[in-house]
């Protein structure tokens, strides 16, 4: 009998003890939402989308593909004015890619195996003699590059005056 007791003893123990763990993790996981609420804030998820916009130019290949990384960015839980500003740069890096396609056919038409698209929108000499028709189009491209890059450094510094409204820390 007293073994039985003893038994009985050790069950309602470890019950016990069972109970006060499942209270404790019970506590620490309060603690544990507590702490990812905070990071949580509309600053954190500016921050978050502002680290991931370092990696989506950083790891792209040209404008269209940065582009193309910058619209996978989930936006989710940053302020609307932060959405909208970041969108807009966005649509400045498009630009910017529809411009170097638009380079990419001003070579096709004009210079096919003279010249590059880089060629086309950075250079002021070309090796190759062309007509009036494509100076006049080289000339309104590299304005246009000009335009898109102007917009993508303007964009992206009305996205940093966003973040920093909402307490967000920009880049060093």
């Amino acid at each position: 009998m007293v073994r039985g007791r003893r038994l009985k003893t050790i069950g309602a123990s470890l019950a016990i003890g069972a109970g006060m763990c499942a209270l404790l993790c019970g506590i620490a996981g309060l603690f544990a939402a507590a702490a990812s609420w905070r990071s949580a804030t509309p600053a954190a998820a500016i921050e978050r989308v502002l680290e991931a916009d370092r990696s989506a130019s950083a790891e792209a290949d040209g404008p269209g593909e940065t582009a193309a990384n910058m619209r996978a960015i989930e936006l989710e839980g940053t302020p609307a004015d932060f959405q909208n500003a970041y969108r807009q740069h966005i649509a400045a890096w498009q630009r910017s890619s529809d411009v170097h396609d638009e380079a990419e056919d001003w070579v096709e038409r004009f210079a096919p195996g003279e010249a590059t698209p880089h060629d086309a929108l950075y250079t002021t000499d070309l090796a190759v003699e062309l007509s009036a028709e494509a100076q006049s189009r080289r000339r309104t491209l590299q304005l246009s590059r000009a335009n898109a890059q102007d917009a993508i450094e303007a964009t992206f510094h009305a996205v940093e005056r966003v973040a920093e409204q909402h307490g967000a820390r920009v880049s060093p």
